[in-house]
C-alpha cells in the first residue's frame, strides 16, 4: 500500500471517528456559580501559573489543586492560592474555590489574605476588580496587624485612590507601655 494512501486512510478514520462518536456525558468536575454543569475546555492539575510582567520579573503566582477553563473565558479554581509581589511587600491569598476572568477574581470559602508586613484579612468571600483595582468584601470579615484586631462588615479598598472603606467596626488594641519608661 503506498504512503500517502495510508495516511489518507488514517485521516478519513479519525474524522469519522470524531463526527460519529459523541461524548460519554458532561464532565462533573466542577459545578458553575450558577449550578449549571459546562464542559470545560481546559482541565488544570496541580499546577502552578506564573504571570510575568514587561520588564520579564515574575509578577503573579497562581497555585491550584484542580481547575478548569471554560468556553467563555472563565476559570474555576479549587484550592487555590495567588501571591502577587510589587515594591513594597508580597501579598498571599488562599481559599477554597476561585471564579477567574481577565477582568476580576471571585474567591470564597475560607478566605485568608497575608501581606508580608504581617497584616491579615480573614473572611468567607471576598472579588478583586483587576481593571479597576479594587478589592471588595461583601461579608463579614476580621483585619490582623500588630496585636490590633478590627472586625467589621463590607471592606472596599480602592488602591488606585488610597482609600479603605468599611462598616460596622468593632476593633481591639492592645494597650503598649511606652518605651524608655
Amino acid at each position: 500500500m503506498p504512503l500517502h494512501l495510508f495516511f489518507t486512510l488514517l485521516t478519513l478514520l479519525n474524522l469519522a471517528i470524531l463526527f460519529l462518536i459523541q461524548p460519554m456525558g458532561k464532565s462533573n468536575i466542577f459545578e458553575s456559580a450558577k449550578g449549571e454543569e459546562e464542559i470545560p475546555q481546559v482541565l488544570f492539575n496541580n499546577f502552578t501559573l506564573f504571570d510575568i510582567g514587561r520588564d520579564s520579573l515574575v509578577e503573579t503566582i497562581l497555585y491550584g489543586e484542580e481547575g478548569k477553563g471554560l468556553k467563555n473565558g472563565r476559570y474555576i479554581i479549587r484550592q487555590v492560592e495567588l501571591q502577587y509581589q510589587n515594591t513594597e511587600f508580597v501579598e498571599n491569598v488562599r481559599s477554597d474555590i476561585a471564579f477567574y476572568t481577565d477582568k476580576e477574581i471571585e474567591i470564597a470559602g475560607l478566605v485568608l489574605y497575608t501581606r508580608s508586613d504581617g497584616s491579615s484579612i480573614e473572611t468567607n468571600r471576598a472579588s478583586y476588580d483587576t481593571v479597576n483595582r479594587y478589592f471588595y468584601i461583601p461579608d463579614k470579615f476580621t483585619f490582623r496587624r500588630n496585636g490590633v484586631v478590627f472586625k467589621g462588615e463590607t471592606l472596599l479598598i480602592q488602591r488606585d485612590v488610597g482609600t479603605i472603606n468599611a462598616f460596622n467596626i468593632d476593633a481591639v488594641f492592645k494597650n503598649r507601655e511606652p518605651e524608655g519608661g
